[in-house]
Protein backbone atom coordinates (compact mmCIF):
# COMPACT_ATOMS: atom_id res chain seq x y z
CA UNK A 1 0.00 0.00 0.00
CA UNK A 2 2.52 2.43 1.18
CA UNK A 3 5.12 1.90 -2.13
CA UNK A 4 1.92 2.79 -4.37
CA UNK A 5 2.34 6.19 -2.82
CA UNK A 6 3.67 9.06 -5.25
CA UNK A 7 6.63 10.87 -3.20
CA UNK A 8 6.46 13.66 -5.54
CA UNK A 9 2.52 14.21 -5.66
CA UNK A 10 2.74 17.17 -3.26
CA UNK A 11 5.76 19.14 -5.57
CA UNK A 12 4.62 22.20 -6.64
CA UNK A 13 4.71 22.45 -10.26
CA UNK A 14 8.04 24.12 -11.52
CA UNK A 15 9.91 22.88 -8.67
CA UNK A 16 11.47 19.56 -7.59
CA UNK A 17 11.77 17.14 -4.87
CA UNK A 18 15.56 17.31 -3.56
CA UNK A 19 16.78 13.43 -3.19
CA UNK A 20 20.44 14.82 -1.58
CA UNK A 21 23.73 16.36 -3.00
CA UNK A 22 27.05 14.30 -3.43
CA UNK A 23 30.71 15.95 -3.14
CA UNK A 24 33.37 14.95 -6.11
CA UNK A 25 36.92 16.01 -6.12
CA UNK A 26 38.51 16.99 -9.56
CA UNK A 27 41.92 17.25 -10.20
CA UNK A 28 44.69 15.90 -10.69
CA UNK A 29 46.88 14.30 -8.28
CA UNK A 30 44.13 15.89 -5.95
CA UNK A 31 43.51 14.18 -2.42
CA UNK A 32 40.82 14.72 0.45
CA UNK A 33 41.30 12.67 3.51
CA UNK A 34 37.74 10.68 3.81
CA UNK A 35 37.40 12.49 7.47
CA UNK A 36 37.00 15.78 5.65
CA UNK A 37 34.60 15.15 2.97
CA UNK A 38 32.77 13.67 5.78
CA UNK A 39 32.75 17.15 7.25
CA UNK A 40 32.02 18.60 4.26
CA UNK A 41 28.66 16.38 3.60
CA UNK A 42 27.29 17.48 7.18
CA UNK A 43 27.62 21.03 6.42
CA UNK A 44 25.29 21.08 3.22
CA UNK A 45 21.74 22.12 3.66
CA UNK A 46 18.70 21.49 3.76
CA UNK A 47 18.82 17.38 4.40
CA UNK A 48 16.91 15.39 2.06
CA UNK A 49 13.56 13.81 3.88
CA UNK A 50 14.46 10.62 5.84
CA UNK A 51 14.17 7.10 4.78
CA UNK A 52 14.52 3.74 6.43
CA UNK A 53 15.49 1.21 4.31
CA UNK A 54 15.28 3.02 1.19
CA UNK A 55 11.74 4.16 1.63
CA UNK A 56 10.64 7.52 2.37
CA UNK A 57 7.77 6.63 4.52
CA UNK A 58 7.56 10.22 6.51
CA UNK A 59 7.15 11.81 3.38
CA UNK A 60 4.61 9.33 1.45
CA UNK A 61 1.93 10.20 4.54
CA UNK A 62 2.34 13.31 4.59
CA UNK A 63 -0.78 15.39 3.59
CA UNK A 64 -1.11 19.31 3.44
CA UNK A 65 -2.19 21.31 6.48
CA UNK A 66 -5.99 22.37 5.37
CA UNK A 67 -6.85 25.82 5.93
CA UNK A 68 -8.20 26.83 8.25
CA UNK A 69 -5.96 24.28 9.96
CA UNK A 70 -6.66 21.29 11.62
CA UNK A 71 -7.59 20.79 15.04
CA UNK A 72 -4.32 20.45 17.09
CA UNK A 73 -5.09 16.61 19.31
CA UNK A 74 -3.42 13.52 19.17
CA UNK A 75 -4.34 12.64 15.95
CA UNK A 76 -2.68 16.12 15.20
CA UNK A 77 -0.18 15.51 16.90
CA UNK A 78 0.71 12.03 15.31
CA UNK A 79 0.40 13.36 11.76
CA UNK A 80 3.33 15.50 12.57
CA UNK A 81 5.43 12.98 14.35
CA UNK A 82 4.95 10.43 11.45
CA UNK A 83 5.22 12.66 8.46
CA UNK A 84 7.07 15.37 6.26
CA UNK A 85 6.58 17.96 3.68
CA UNK A 86 8.82 17.10 0.61
CA UNK A 87 11.97 18.90 0.83
CA UNK A 88 12.49 20.67 -2.17
CA UNK A 89 15.17 21.90 -4.51
CA UNK A 90 14.19 25.70 -4.77
CA UNK A 91 15.00 25.62 -0.71
CA UNK A 92 18.69 25.07 -1.78
CA UNK A 93 21.09 27.80 -1.71
CA UNK A 94 23.41 27.23 -3.76
CA UNK A 95 26.01 30.52 -2.79
CA UNK A 96 25.47 29.89 0.71
CA UNK A 97 26.42 26.13 0.50
CA UNK A 98 29.18 26.86 -0.96
CA UNK A 99 30.37 29.08 1.18
CA UNK A 100 29.98 26.44 3.71
CA UNK A 101 32.71 23.61 1.99
CA UNK A 102 34.74 26.05 1.19
CA UNK A 103 35.16 27.23 5.01
CA UNK A 104 35.67 23.58 5.77
CA UNK A 105 38.39 23.09 3.18
CA UNK A 106 40.17 26.56 4.54
CA UNK A 107 39.80 25.07 8.20
CA UNK A 108 41.32 21.88 7.18
CA UNK A 109 44.48 23.83 5.31
CA UNK A 110 43.04 24.06 1.52
CA UNK A 111 43.09 27.86 1.49
CA UNK A 112 42.70 28.33 -2.29
CA UNK A 113 39.81 25.87 -3.18
CA UNK A 114 37.50 26.16 -5.97
CA UNK A 115 33.68 24.74 -6.09
CA UNK A 116 31.13 24.12 -8.25
CA UNK A 117 27.88 22.64 -8.69
CA UNK A 118 25.50 20.60 -10.72
CA UNK A 119 22.00 20.14 -10.74
CA UNK A 120 21.02 16.54 -12.10
CA UNK A 121 16.89 16.67 -12.69
CA UNK A 122 14.64 13.43 -13.23
CA UNK A 123 11.08 13.88 -13.78
CA UNK A 124 10.18 15.57 -11.03
CA UNK A 125 13.29 14.87 -8.41
CA UNK A 126 16.82 16.42 -8.75
CA UNK A 127 19.87 15.88 -6.81
CA UNK A 128 22.98 18.20 -6.44
CA UNK A 129 26.94 17.81 -7.14
CA UNK A 130 29.32 20.03 -5.57
CA UNK A 131 32.57 19.45 -7.97
CA UNK A 132 35.44 20.43 -5.88
CA UNK A 133 39.15 21.18 -6.46
CA UNK A 134 40.63 21.72 -3.46
CA UNK A 135 44.30 22.80 -4.51
CA UNK A 136 47.57 22.45 -2.80
CA UNK A 137 46.90 21.46 1.34
CA UNK A 138 49.11 24.10 2.87
CA UNK A 139 51.80 23.08 5.92
CA UNK A 140 53.05 25.71 8.43
CA UNK A 141 56.54 27.11 7.70
CA UNK A 142 56.48 29.13 10.63
CA UNK A 143 54.89 30.10 13.74
CA UNK A 144 55.19 33.59 15.30
CA UNK A 145 53.63 34.63 18.93
CA UNK A 146 53.42 38.15 19.94
CA UNK A 147 55.93 40.53 19.68
CA UNK A 148 54.90 43.86 21.89
CA UNK A 149 56.73 44.28 24.93
CA UNK A 150 53.84 43.81 27.81
CA UNK A 151 53.99 41.46 30.49
CA UNK A 152 51.17 39.33 28.56
CA UNK A 153 53.48 39.43 25.28
CA UNK A 154 56.25 37.88 27.01
CA UNK A 155 54.79 35.79 29.27
CA UNK A 156 52.77 34.38 26.05
CA UNK A 157 56.43 33.89 24.08
CA UNK A 158 57.77 32.28 27.05
CA UNK A 159 55.33 29.54 26.72
CA UNK A 160 56.27 28.66 23.27
CA UNK A 161 58.31 25.76 23.70
CA UNK A 162 54.94 23.98 24.87
CA UNK A 163 52.74 24.82 21.96
CA UNK A 164 51.58 21.75 19.99
CA UNK A 165 51.75 23.23 16.54
CA UNK A 166 55.39 22.29 14.34
CA UNK A 167 56.43 23.26 12.06
CA UNK A 168 55.53 21.53 8.81
CA UNK A 169 51.86 20.63 10.18
CA UNK A 170 49.30 20.55 8.64
CA UNK A 171 47.06 24.14 8.62
CA UNK A 172 44.08 23.21 10.86
CA UNK A 173 41.95 25.07 12.86
CA UNK A 174 40.82 22.76 15.49
CA UNK A 175 44.56 22.70 16.46
CA UNK A 176 44.88 26.86 16.16
CA UNK A 177 41.93 26.44 19.18
CA UNK A 178 43.65 24.12 21.10
CA UNK A 179 46.81 26.82 20.95
CA UNK A 180 44.78 29.52 22.10
CA UNK A 181 42.93 27.23 25.01
CA UNK A 182 46.36 26.23 26.01
CA UNK A 183 48.02 30.16 26.06
CA UNK A 184 44.48 31.10 28.15
CA UNK A 185 45.09 28.08 31.02
CA UNK A 186 49.04 28.96 31.14
CA UNK A 187 48.55 32.88 31.60
CA UNK A 188 45.80 31.95 33.79
CA UNK A 189 47.92 30.36 36.18
CA UNK A 190 50.38 33.58 36.22
CA UNK A 191 48.26 36.18 37.34
CA UNK A 192 46.45 37.50 34.90
CA UNK A 193 42.89 36.85 35.46
CA UNK A 194 40.95 39.57 32.92
CA UNK A 195 42.49 38.09 29.61
CA UNK A 196 40.58 35.07 27.76
CA UNK A 197 41.11 33.07 24.64
CA UNK A 198 39.26 35.13 22.46
CA UNK A 199 41.90 37.91 22.96
CA UNK A 200 44.35 36.44 20.60
CA UNK A 201 44.25 36.53 16.49
CA UNK A 202 45.59 34.26 13.98
CA UNK A 203 46.68 35.93 10.48
CA UNK A 204 48.03 33.52 8.13
CA UNK A 205 50.69 34.35 4.76
CA UNK A 206 49.95 32.03 2.28
CA UNK A 207 51.95 33.52 -0.62
CA UNK A 208 54.19 30.80 -0.40
CA UNK A 209 53.37 27.25 -2.06
CA UNK A 210 52.04 25.06 -0.05
CA UNK A 211 53.53 26.51 2.79
CA UNK A 212 52.17 29.59 5.79
CA UNK A 213 53.40 31.62 8.09
CA UNK A 214 51.34 31.91 10.88
CA UNK A 215 51.18 34.93 13.12
CA UNK A 216 49.62 34.66 16.94
CA UNK A 217 48.73 38.28 17.71
CA UNK A 218 47.07 40.17 20.28
CA UNK A 219 43.42 42.22 19.43
CA UNK A 220 43.47 45.97 19.79
CA UNK A 221 40.49 45.98 21.35
CA UNK A 222 41.83 44.09 24.34
CA UNK A 223 41.06 46.21 27.56
CA UNK A 224 44.65 47.09 29.60
CA UNK A 225 43.78 45.31 32.81
CA UNK A 226 43.72 41.63 30.43
CA UNK A 227 47.48 42.56 30.20
CA UNK A 228 48.50 43.03 33.98
CA UNK A 229 49.10 40.50 36.52
CA UNK A 230 46.41 40.70 39.07
CA UNK A 231 47.53 39.82 42.70
CA UNK A 232 44.95 38.68 45.34
CA UNK A 233 45.04 41.20 48.68
CA UNK A 234 42.53 39.57 50.97
CA UNK A 235 39.71 36.58 50.70
CA UNK A 236 36.73 37.24 52.68
CA UNK A 237 34.55 34.07 53.66
CA UNK A 238 30.71 34.55 54.15
CA UNK A 239 30.00 31.33 55.69
CA UNK A 240 26.08 31.62 55.67
CA UNK A 241 25.29 33.52 52.12
CA UNK A 242 21.99 33.62 50.74
CA UNK A 243 20.96 35.51 47.93
CA UNK A 244 18.34 37.14 49.22
CA UNK A 245 19.66 38.43 52.34
CA UNK A 246 23.33 39.46 50.16
CA UNK A 247 23.38 43.05 50.72
CA UNK A 248 22.98 42.46 54.73
CA UNK A 249 25.41 39.83 54.53
CA UNK A 250 28.02 41.15 52.77
CA UNK A 251 27.73 44.64 55.02
CA UNK A 252 29.00 42.61 58.15
CA UNK A 253 32.18 42.54 56.80
CA UNK A 254 33.66 45.47 58.48
CA UNK A 255 31.73 45.42 61.80
CA UNK A 256 31.06 41.41 62.50
CA UNK A 257 33.99 39.51 60.44
CA UNK A 258 37.09 37.42 62.27
CA UNK A 259 40.23 38.20 61.41
CA UNK A 260 42.51 35.60 60.82
CA UNK A 261 45.57 35.57 59.60
CA UNK A 262 44.75 34.03 55.89
CA UNK A 263 41.56 35.49 55.78
CA UNK A 264 38.31 36.97 57.47
CA UNK A 265 35.08 34.66 58.32
CA UNK A 266 32.15 36.02 57.57
CA UNK A 267 29.31 34.46 60.01
CA UNK A 268 27.48 35.22 63.37
CA UNK A 269 26.63 31.73 63.62
CA UNK A 270 30.63 30.46 63.34
CA UNK A 271 28.86 27.29 61.69
CA UNK A 272 32.46 25.77 60.81
CA UNK A 273 35.92 25.91 62.45
CA UNK A 274 39.05 27.87 61.35
CA UNK A 275 41.05 24.90 60.30
CA UNK A 276 37.98 23.90 58.32
CA UNK A 277 39.02 26.85 56.11
CA UNK A 278 42.36 26.40 56.26
CA UNK A 279 42.20 22.85 54.49
CA UNK A 280 39.07 23.38 52.14
CA UNK A 281 40.14 27.25 51.03
CA UNK A 282 43.41 27.11 48.79
CA UNK A 283 42.97 31.12 47.54
CA UNK A 284 45.51 33.30 50.17
CA UNK A 285 46.40 36.48 50.50
CA UNK A 286 49.46 37.14 48.20
CA UNK A 287 49.05 34.76 45.89
CA UNK A 288 49.25 35.57 42.01
CA UNK A 289 45.66 34.83 40.99
CA UNK A 290 45.66 30.84 39.60
CA UNK A 291 42.46 29.31 37.93
CA UNK A 292 43.36 26.27 39.01
CA UNK A 293 43.30 27.29 42.83
CA UNK A 294 39.87 28.90 42.51
CA UNK A 295 38.55 25.55 40.81
CA UNK A 296 40.02 23.37 43.48
CA UNK A 297 38.52 25.65 45.95
CA UNK A 298 35.09 25.22 44.62
CA UNK A 299 35.32 21.28 44.24
CA UNK A 300 36.74 20.57 47.94
CA UNK A 301 34.17 22.94 49.34
CA UNK A 302 31.63 21.17 47.39
CA UNK A 303 32.80 17.40 48.26
CA UNK A 304 32.53 18.50 51.77
CA UNK A 305 28.81 17.98 51.28
CA UNK A 306 28.07 20.56 53.74
CA UNK A 307 26.91 23.20 50.85
CA UNK A 308 24.47 24.00 48.08
CA UNK A 309 25.80 26.34 46.22
CA UNK A 310 29.87 27.75 46.31
CA UNK A 311 30.70 30.72 44.60
CA UNK A 312 34.05 32.66 44.38
CA UNK A 313 34.41 36.47 42.86
CA UNK A 314 37.38 38.89 42.67
CA UNK A 315 37.02 42.25 42.92
CA UNK A 316 39.74 44.38 41.19
CA UNK A 317 41.07 47.74 42.33
CA UNK A 318 38.94 50.20 40.11
CA UNK A 319 41.02 53.03 41.35
CA UNK A 320 44.32 51.67 38.64
CA UNK A 321 46.89 52.38 40.97
CA UNK A 322 47.35 48.53 42.14
CA UNK A 323 46.72 45.40 40.58
CA UNK A 324 45.42 43.90 43.76
CA UNK A 325 41.94 42.08 43.85
CA UNK A 326 39.84 40.88 46.64
CA UNK A 327 38.63 37.62 47.09
CA UNK A 328 34.88 36.66 48.23
CA UNK A 329 34.05 32.94 48.86
CA UNK A 330 30.11 33.05 49.32
CA UNK A 331 29.22 29.50 50.70
CA UNK A 332 25.35 28.89 51.18
CA UNK A 333 25.17 25.66 53.51
CA UNK A 334 23.02 22.54 52.41
CA UNK A 335 20.25 21.16 55.43
CA UNK A 336 21.08 19.64 58.36
CA UNK A 337 24.39 18.80 57.43
CA UNK A 338 27.25 19.45 60.06
CA UNK A 339 31.10 18.40 59.72
CA UNK A 340 32.02 15.35 61.10
CA UNK A 341 35.75 15.69 62.47
CA UNK A 342 38.57 13.01 61.88
CA UNK A 343 38.08 10.89 65.08
CA UNK A 344 34.41 10.29 64.69
CA UNK A 345 34.67 9.13 61.39
CA UNK A 346 37.75 6.47 62.00
CA UNK A 347 34.91 5.02 64.73
CA UNK A 348 31.94 5.05 62.55
CA UNK A 349 34.40 3.25 59.95
CA UNK A 350 35.64 0.71 62.45
CA UNK A 351 32.43 -0.12 63.59
CA UNK A 352 30.97 -0.43 60.25
CA UNK A 353 33.64 -3.03 59.81
CA UNK A 354 32.97 -4.99 62.90
CA UNK A 355 29.40 -5.13 62.56
CA UNK A 356 29.58 -6.59 58.87
CA UNK A 357 32.02 -9.27 59.96
CA UNK A 358 29.90 -10.24 62.65
CA UNK A 359 26.63 -10.72 60.56
CA UNK A 360 28.90 -12.88 57.91
CA UNK A 361 29.83 -14.47 60.24
CA UNK A 362 26.64 -15.33 61.81
CA UNK A 363 25.02 -16.35 58.63
CA UNK A 364 27.53 -18.73 57.78
CA UNK A 365 27.78 -20.56 61.18
CA UNK A 366 23.89 -20.58 60.92
CA UNK A 367 24.34 -22.45 56.94
CA UNK A 368 26.16 -24.39 58.14
CA UNK A 369 24.37 -25.84 61.29
CA UNK A 370 20.57 -26.16 59.39
CA UNK A 371 22.66 -28.33 57.11
CA UNK A 372 23.58 -30.75 59.08
CA UNK A 373 21.60 -33.61 60.48
CA UNK A 374 19.34 -32.99 63.69
CA UNK A 375 21.48 -35.63 65.63
CA UNK A 376 24.41 -33.41 65.47
CA UNK A 377 25.13 -31.19 68.24
CA UNK A 378 25.44 -27.20 66.58
CA UNK A 379 28.13 -27.18 69.32
CA UNK A 380 29.85 -29.53 67.86
CA UNK A 381 31.08 -26.59 65.22
CA UNK A 382 31.62 -24.10 67.95
CA UNK A 383 28.30 -22.09 67.22
CA UNK A 384 28.02 -19.17 69.26
CA UNK A 385 25.94 -16.41 69.60
CA UNK A 386 27.33 -12.64 68.69
CA UNK A 387 27.21 -10.89 72.10
CA UNK A 388 25.46 -7.64 72.43
CA UNK A 389 24.92 -7.63 68.60
CA UNK A 390 21.65 -5.64 69.16
CA UNK A 391 23.00 -3.25 71.71
CA UNK A 392 25.99 -3.05 68.51
CA UNK A 393 23.61 -1.80 66.47
CA UNK A 394 21.71 0.55 68.89
CA UNK A 395 24.87 2.55 69.74
CA UNK A 396 26.12 2.64 66.16
CA UNK A 397 22.38 4.17 64.85
CA UNK A 398 23.01 6.44 67.89
CA UNK A 399 26.61 7.98 66.75
CA UNK A 400 25.59 7.85 63.18
CA UNK A 401 21.96 9.68 63.79
CA UNK A 402 23.65 13.07 65.37
CA UNK A 403 26.05 14.41 62.63
CA UNK A 404 23.12 13.71 59.77
CA UNK A 405 19.93 15.67 61.19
Amino acid sequence: MMTGCSTTKYVPEGDHLYTGAKIKIKGKKAKVPKSIIEEMNKVIVPKPNSSFLGVKAKLMTYTPEKNPPEKKGFFGRLKKKFSEAPVLLSQMSFADNRKRLNNVLFARGYLKSDIKQDTVQKGKKASVTFNVLPGTRYTIRNINYPTDSTALGLMIRNSASLSELKKGDYFDFDAFKKERQRIDDYVKERGFYFYIAEYILYRVDSLHNGEADLYLTLIPEMPANATKQWQVTDVSIYGNYTLARDSAITVQEGKTGKREKEFVIVDRQERYETDFYERTILVKKGQLYQKSLQMKTVERLMNTQNFRFVRTVYFPDTTGLTTGMRSRVYLTPAKKRTVISGNIANQINKLKHRLHRAWRQANLRQALVQSLRAGIAPTALGHEAVPHLDLMLVRAASVLKGPFE
